[in-house]
């Protein structure tokens, strides 16, 4: 009996030696995951690149890359959480994700037996992993956590530099910071807010935006000083316009873009609509008297064609002021085609009184995407502003070619030419700007 054990353990023993140099199949997936993660530098002693020779991987062979991987895998995570704690300049460290662990846990599955055989405490080896996926996923917490912060939060804006010629009587070119915007915004709780601050004309700061709102099931309630819902320039950013200013309807009847009150913005449907009450008095001055402004729009936003109509009923100073506006934009390919029409009664005038007068105005604007490079997009548009409709012969005209060009998301540059015929300052003259937009 015992020979027979004597024999038996002898060819136990030569055997080893073979059993060792057990070969991988051809095409054995487990040679493309180990080579897969050493080419990213997570097989512990090995630096980033591929195996020499995955094909001829023995099963031990694979079984000490094995343990290799899971020490690299170690490694690689103390370092990217060495980085989060204080990120250091130079090559970023490996990144681990949950993929890798999962391929670790296949791995030791795989070569339990090589790995007992070579002395490794297999039930440690995967406790190991099984503690790198919750520090992994903790991690991970960590980085959603603070990346959700910093949406929270955003701040952002704009700057406007140009360069302006103006053929007045005395004509001159001038640099200037036409429009400089700070603005900070994000969700509290269940509300948001916005707050912007902005100087024009190298101006002392103003406040420019500054509301809370809040969303529920589709219908946003605002409140504050904010930009009036009607039609689509007067709704608008700066750095939306392709042209460097407003029409003349819209900059004359809406001074400053904005008032004080409170808003509602709803779905109808297939439409949206707006609603706001607010002082009528815009932002440079509080309120006169315990009348308020009404501002409405009506719009669909589709895919290729937006169109609306806008409202505005209000007095001041007993005087009527009222405007009806509709505005209309459509693309096809390269082109695109932008107007808007408004009609009323009273002009408000900053500093000054509202004028008696009916007043009627629109501008329309042409828009071509250019192939190639240095591509852009080439506008053509034209605006007339008619401050009286009962005077003859004090309408204002604006005819403008210019060019729009943004190599990348940040940065724009704009030149436009204009002509102008403006009876009250001067009659005709021709104006020329460049522009260097930059948002942040």
């Amino acid at each position: 009996m015992m020979r027979a054990i004597a024999c038996l353990l002898g060819a136990i023993i030569l055997c080893l030696p073979a059993f060792a140099q057990v070969p991988l199949p051809p095409g054995h997936w487990a040679a493309g995951e180990l080579d897969g993660m050493a080419r990213r530098g997570l097989v512990g002693g090995y630096p980033a690149g591929p195996l020499a020779a995955p094909a001829d991987m023995t099963r031990h062979e694979a079984a000490a890359l094995v343990m290799r991987a899971v020490r690299g895998v170690a490694a690689a995570f103390e370092q990217v959480g060495a980085a989060l704690e204080q990120p250091a300049e130079g090559a970023s460290p490996p990144q681990v994700r949950m993929e890798d662990l999962a391929r670790l846990e296949k791995l030791i599955a795989e070569f339990r037996t090589e790995l007992v055989s070579l002395g490794t405490d297999v039930a440690h080896l995967s406790r190991a992993v099984s503690d790198l996926r919750k520090q992994l996923q903790a991690t991970q917490k960590q980085v959603q956590s603070v990346a959700d912060e910093q949406k929270r939060h955003r701040l952002s804006g704009y700057v406007q530099f140009r360069l302006t010629y103006d053929q007045a009587e005395d004509a001159r070119s001038e640099f200037s910071l036409r429009r400089a915007r700070l603005r900070m915004s994000g969700p509290l709780g269940a509300n948001a807010y916005a707050v912007e601050l902005g100087a024009d004309d190298s101006s002392s700061i103003d406040l420019k935006d500054a509301y809370v709102s809040r969303l529920v099931k589709g219908w946003q309630l605002r409140g504050g000083q904010f930009r009036l819902p009607f039609g689509i320039e007067t709704a608008q950013d700066a750095t939306e316009w392709l042209a460097p200013e407003r029409s003349a309807v819209t900059d004359r009847l809406f001074p400053g873009q904005r008032d004080r009150g409170i808003a509602l913005f709803s779905p109808l449907g297939p439409l949206q609509g707006a609603l706001a009450v607010v002082n009528g008095s815009g932002i440079e001055g509080g309120e006169i008297d315990n009348r308020k402004d009404v501002v409405a729009r009506v719009g669909h936003a589709g895919r290729r064609a937006s169109a609306g109509i806008s409202g505005y009923l209000g007095r001041r100073t007993g005087l009527r002021k009222t405007r009806l506006g509709l505005d209309l934009r459509f693309t096809h390919g390269r082109g695109a085609v932008q107007g808007e029409y408004v009609r009323g009664h009273g002009e408000y005038q900053v500093g000054g009184p509202l004028l008696d007068t009916d007043v009627e105005g629109w501008y329309a604007q042409l828009e071509w995407g250019l192939r190639g490079r240095p591509g852009g997009i080439l506008f053509a548009r034209r605006d007339a502003y008619d401050p009286d409709r009962d005077m003859p012969g004090d309408m204002l005209t604006r005819t403008m070619l210019g060019w729009a060009w943004q190599p990348d998301p940040a940065t724009r540059l704009t030149a436009a030419a204009e002509r102008k015929n403006d009876p009250a300052n001067g009659g005709d003259r021709n104006a020329f700007t460049l522009q260097w937009q930059l948002v942040y």
